[in-house]
């Protein structure tokens, strides 16, 4: 590590903790300081979440008649289809013109909409 990064991160850890006393060896190995670039952790996050949002139907399945996101992939998992069905039960699915599906490879639950403007609806 540069002096430059140990410097960055002895300024980050005086600012975030108010700690000016850590070793630079403890500024080494420190978990909880950030990556050089913020965005690293901002992206891994981010696509955690979005990652865990896609279910396989061989580990879970949505309520019956719970309408949900769904894929086919190709063979690389890139997405083939997308489309929005209805979970009929045993992992077979129907789309909105009744066309089953049972190859699904990935489920999503379809999301709330936001509330635009809560106010007017607690008239």
């Amino acid at each position: 590590m540069t002096t430059e990064e140990l410097a960055k991160r002895r300024a980050w850890a005086a600012i975030h903790f108010g700690d000016m006393n850590l070793t630079d060896e403890e500024l080494k190995t420190a978990t909880y300081m950030p990556s050089e670039n913020f965005s690293d952790g901002w992206d891994k996050g981010a696509e955690w979440a979005f990652s865990s949002l896609w279910k396989d139907p061989k580990d879970e399945l949505p309520e019956k008649e719970e309408w949900v996101y769904a894929c086919i992939c190709r063979m690389d998992n890139s997405i083939k289809y997308m489309f929005e069905v209805r979970h009929e039960g045993n992992g077979i699915f129907e789309d909105e013109d009744g066309f089953k599906r049972d190859c699904i490879s990935y489920w999503m639950r379809v999301p709330d909409t936001p509330k635009l403007n809560p106010e007017k609806e607690e008239r």
